[in-house]
Parts: C-alpha cells; structure tokens; sequence
C-alpha cells in the first residue's frame, strides 16, 4: 500500500520528518541542521543569511554586490532584502570558471 504526502510548508516538513524518523525507529530523530536545510530548500524565497547558508555566500559580501550592483538578482521590500533559489543559482552559473583542461 503506498500513500502520496504533499508538503506544502515548513510544518508539514518537520511533521513528515518526525514521522519517517519513528517509521524507521530511530530514538535520536534527524539533526536539527538537516530539518533547517531542507526547509530552507522549500522556501520560495531567501534572506541573505539563507543565501549564506545554503549557497555560502557571505551575507557582508551580498551587501556590497547590491551597493555595486552586482551580484544576485534580489527583491527589496522595505528594508527586508529577499532572494529567489533561481537568481541565487543564475548568478552562480554566470561566475562558472573552466580550467585550461576544460573544453
């Protein structure tokens, strides 16, 4: 018998995680840094200290793009500076580098 669980929030993720981890029978349940990872892999959008946490970009570093116009595509909502996973990988991608044994 097989069942379809949809997450649709954060909640919902940390419910599923606690469920799989007793299914599985494990006293200790999955580290916190794991559940903080994958819910920040399933927010639409990041702040900075998100971007740094899961692409390593420097939160101080961020900053200074934005000032020089550089960097990430961002939105700015107030004073709340927001990223989105697909700019943050765009401008990854744009920094790509090949090796000279690289064709």
């Amino acid at each position: 018998m097989s069942q379809t669980i949809v997450v649709t929030n954060p909640e919902s993720l940390e419910d599923l995680a606690a469920m799989l981890v007793k299914l599985m029978g494990k006293p200790q349940g999955m580290p916190p840094e794991v559940l903080e990872l994958e819910k920040l892999k399933r927010r639409e959008t990041l702040t900075t200290k998100d971007v740094e946490t899961l692409y390593g970009i420097n939160v101080n570093t961020l900053c200074k793009y934005r000032s020089n116009g550089e960097g990430p595509a961002y939105i700015k909502d107030g004073e709340k500076v927001l990223y989105t996973h697909a700019a943050v990988k765009k401008y990854l991608e744009s920094r790509r580098q090949k090796t000279h044994d690289q064709p």
